[in-house]
């Protein structure tokens, strides 16, 4: 739970910034800040609404799916499933998170975007800048 808290955190940050992380597996995924942060209220509050999973009030806080397959499936069609045989799918609620696909590749790209940011406020406020990657 705190490493998505802090993920949700960082990726808010971020984004304010103006060095937000753009993160989409397809056209149709929402921003993967959206992605973070709905999963972190679903796991920080224990009586969010955003872990019903379906429409017969079937809630879930959190679920994992290795390999490509379907772990829940409920009578009006929803499905918890993993597309991938590579990767692993959290589900908080019927949010899905994959851990490589996601996680993985938000950590790198943050933290570029991270030492980036930082680098200029130095520079903006007069400081030399260190060397790259310095600061994560």
């Amino acid at each position: 739970m705190a490493t998505l808290v802090h993920l949700a955190h960082a990726a808010k940050f971020l984004k304010n910034a103006g060095h937000g992380v753009e993160l989409k597996l397809t056209a149709s995924d929402p921003p993967i800040d959206d992605v973070l942060n709905n999963a972190r209220n679903i796991s920080v509050h224990m009586l969010s609404g955003g872990a019903k999973a379906d429409d017969y009030d079937n809630y879930v806080r959190v679920a994992a799916v290795e390999g490509k397959g379907i772990g829940m499936q409920w009578a009006d069609g929803t499905n918890l499933e993993n597309e991938y045989d590579d990767d692993v799918a959290f589900f908080y609620g019927a949010h899905r998170i994959y851990l490589v696909r996601h996680l993985e590749r938000f950590t790198a790209t943050a933290r570029q975007k991270a030492n980036t940011y930082f680098r200029e406020q130095l520079r903006a406020a007069g400081h030399p800048a260190p060397p790259d990657n310095h600061f994560l």
